[in-house]
């Protein structure tokens, strides 16, 4: 079990250098997580931002189902 209190000083919307430093680490393997969609992310303007609760998903190993290249997340899907 994660305690949720490990990410309590960062902002619920992180910039990739926020993710990367809140996991230790580089800001290169951050942006190829996201580009890899390991961890869902949103481009804000020439920014993407990652939710909190998208770190603590990705560090728990949970996977949510995405379809496309828009990172649409489908619901009451079951494959």
């Amino acid at each position: 079990m994660i305690n949720n209190n490990i990410f309590c000083n960062y902002p619920d919307a992180m910039t990739l250098a926020q993710f990367a430093e809140c996991l230790n680490i580089s800001t290169k393997l951050a942006s190829r997580l996201v580009h890899e969609k390991k961890v869902f992310a949103k481009k804000v303007g020439r920014e993407y931002r990652i939710s909190k609760s998208s770190v603590m998903e990705f560090v728990r190993g949970e996977k949510k189902k995405l379809c496309c290249k828009c990172n649409f997340e489908p619901t009451g899907l079951d494959n």
